[in-house]
């Protein structure tokens, strides 16, 4: 039966014959659970979508008129608000998991990755602003505002999103567009992403590269992807229980032009791009942190040239990783104040300090390899 099954379905057999070393563990049932949590984000943002209103006066009310008065709509908008926090949950441990097994051996794949998290990062931003909540609407502002620090580009490119030379409803009609199409440009680069890793095969905790190592996905460890089962069904206690758990009270009002809140910040997924954003004096100076946060992950495959998982130092160099990267977020949540420049001056030289050590630590260990 699944012969006949895989044979009508496109590309089902590159799937299930997908060569899967014997060793993986859990860590890789975060790309199939990635996938599942965007189908339900992009099947429940085309249901929310014909009853959203892109007009600057009636966005706000839409939502409210979803939650009160269309059948099950306040479930639908709980799945979709939260879902994004899942996703990235999912995705950045996705993505540690690929630092921690070298998956940037593999260029291809690692780099698609890197694309799919910079339009996450995009549209999430985009469907944060689309509620046109008070905290929405003026993270919108702060946000946007970096773009007038380009050179030269910078003013017309900011007016642009604009759509003017304020905030208004064109700008969020602009968003909300973007936040419609983007899910669908990241699917097909999801789908790119796969076929790159079906073409080397997945990386494993031993770095064993032989098929004699191998066997096929099905029915081997689709058993294990009931993990996805039940992070969904976690996810829907979370949902019934918690269903604010992620929302920032300020975003309870409607914008309000004359009234920013006391401390304005994105969504807890956000903080540490945030953070690097608001370390440096300057608008550009912070553009260029952010950006260069991010890009920093798409040069490991030409800076580090060797598989670090057996590297002595590479666990307590993670751990290093993971702790500035978290602490970043956390600062970034604080109010401005001198303890905070304080940290960001010590938090940022770290990251950008642990690629430059990783650089060298590999480079040692390839040389004492070869010799």
């Amino acid at each position: 039966m699944m012969k006949s099954l895989t044979s009508k379905i496109p590309g089902a057999k590159n799937i299930t014959q997908l060569p899967t070393p014997y060793t993986i563990s859990y860590w890789w049932n975060l790309g199939s659970l990635l996938g599942v949590l965007m189908s339900i984000q992009i099947m429940t943002g085309l249901l929310l979508v014909m009853y959203f209103s892109t007009s600057e006066s009636e966005a706000f009310n839409s939502i409210i008129t979803l939650m009160r008065e269309v059948k099950f709509g306040f479930l639908l908008r709980f799945m979709h608000l939260n879902g994004a926090s899942f996703i990235f949950m999912t995705m950045y441990a996705h993505m540690f998991k690929g630092l921690m097994y070298s998956s940037f051996m593999l260029p291809g794949s690692w780099l698609t990755g890197n694309l799919i998290l910079f339009l996450m990062i995009l549209v999430a931003f985009m469907g944060y602003v689309i509620p046109w909540g008070n905290m929405s609407f003026w993270a919108a502002t702060v946000i946007t505002s970096f773009m007038s620090a380009i050179p030269i580009l910078g003013e017309s490119i900011l007016y642009w999103i604009w759509g003017g030379y304020s905030i208004t409803g064109r700008t969020l009609q602009f968003f909300f567009t973007l936040h419609y199409l983007l899910p669908f440009a990241i699917s097909a680069i999801a789908m790119i992403h796969l076929l790159l890793l079906h073409k080397k095969g997945s990386s494993n905790p031993l770095g064993a590269h032989s098929h004699m190592l191998k066997t096929k996905f099905h029915p081997f460890f689709t058993n294990k992807d009931m993990m996805n089962i039940t992070t969904l069904m976690i996810m829907s206690w979370l949902l019934i229980s918690y269903p604010y758990w992620s929302s920032d009270p300020e975003n309870f009002s409607y914008a309000d032009r004359l009234s920013s809140p006391i401390n304005i910040q994105p969504e807890w997924y956000f903080l540490p791009m945030y953070g690097f954003l608001r370390s440096s004096d300057s608008k550009l100076g912070g553009l260029i942190l952010m950006i260069s946060m991010i890009l920093m992950f798409s040069m490991l495959p030409w800076w580090i040239l060797q598989d670090l998982n057996h590297f002595k130092l590479w666990d307590m160099l993670l751990l290093m990783f993971l702790l500035t990267t978290l602490t970043t977020g956390w600062v970034a949540s604080w109010s401005a104040d001198a303890y905070y420049s304080t940290w960001l001056t010590f938090l940022i030289p770290t990251y950008f300090a642990w690629f430059t050590i990783t650089w060298m630590m590999a480079m040692i260990n390839h040389t004492l390899f070869n010799d």
